[in-house]
């Protein structure tokens, strides 16, 4: 307390509470974090003060740069993936709040026909956001355990939905996890990995990634659907000139193979024709 009352943080203090706690937390969790019981412990504490200086962005950028600007920029500065899409979502809700009002306004004439046409419209209404939590519900039930890779019908589905969005929006390292598993019960103990990720390909697989070694081992390629889609522009824009010639020459090389599988919806994997591979 002081004299005019109870001590007010500003968001200024509060950015350095959050990003303090974050970098104590961050290499604490990375050493600690072995079980289930520890990831419990520490993760929701990591997950406050590591996404709590994100929530004060707005108020930084708000005070930093006038509204003609942050109404242009700002919402492209929370991260990468679907965030840039948020600012669209209250726009598609005023559409479609007008395109029912629009639809009640070309009713009948006469009162009681309005009123019918009104009762049957809102009637209707209900049942289809009744039934959107139902159609959901199955979807939901379908791709399990896969939800993080979930993509709408009308982008294709899960299958598809990785080819327009990628990376985190796809997988957060879960996949490479299930790849050596399927990798063991195939017998396969030297499969080419190209994985775009976090993860640790030699520590999940026992083999080195194709980024850090680019070279070609047996015939069985696991490959990241990113890779496979957009790798050598990825590298090639960020410098890495030969880590892009050397996925184009894999891809060169996938296209003359068969597909034989896909580990959840982000990494395929790929047989290279015989001979093709010593």
């Amino acid at each position: 307390m002081n004299r005019n009352g109870p001590v007010a943080l500003t968001f200024h203090t509060l950015f350095i509470v959050f990003m303090l706690g974050a970098a104590v937390l961050v290499p604490i969790y990375g050493q600690m974090a072995r079980s289930p019981m520890s990831l419990l412990t520490l993760g929701p504490i990591l997950g406050y003060f590591g996404h709590g200086y994100f929530s004060l962005f707005g108020s930084f950028i708000a005070e930093l740069f006038p509204a003609a600007v942050r109404a242009t920029g700002q919402g492209t500065t929370y991260n990468i993936g679907i965030r840039h899409l948020l600012p669209v979502y209250p726009f598609l809700a005023l559409f479609g709040a007008a395109l029912f009002a629009r639809i009640r306004e070309k009713g009948p004439a006469s009162g009681r026909a309005r009123a019918a046409a009104a009762t049957a419209a809102t009637a209707a209404t209900a049942s289809v956001w009744m039934l959107l939590p139902v159609l959901s519900a199955v979807e939901l039930a379908r791709i399990h355990p896969h939800e993080l890779s979930y993509f709408n019908p009308l982008a294709g589905g899960p299958a598809a939905g990785a080819r327009i969005l990628s990376d985190s929006n796809v997988d957060w390292g879960l996949d490479l996890i299930r790849l050596a598993a399927e990798l063991k019960r195939r017998g396969v103990p030297d499969a080419t990995v190209a994985y775009f990720g976090g993860d640790r390909v030699d520590y999940r697989v026992g083999v080195p990634s194709f980024q850090a070694i680019p070279v070609v081992r047996g015939r069985l390629v696991a490959i990241s659907v990113f890779l496979r889609t957009a790798g050598p522009e990825f590298y090639a824009y960020h410098g890495a000139t030969d880590l892009a010639e050397a996925l184009r020459s894999l891809q060169r090389r996938l296209a003359s193979g068969r597909d034989v599988g896909r580990i959840g919806y982000s990494i395929d994997l790929v047989e290279l024709p015989p001979g093709e591979n010593p």
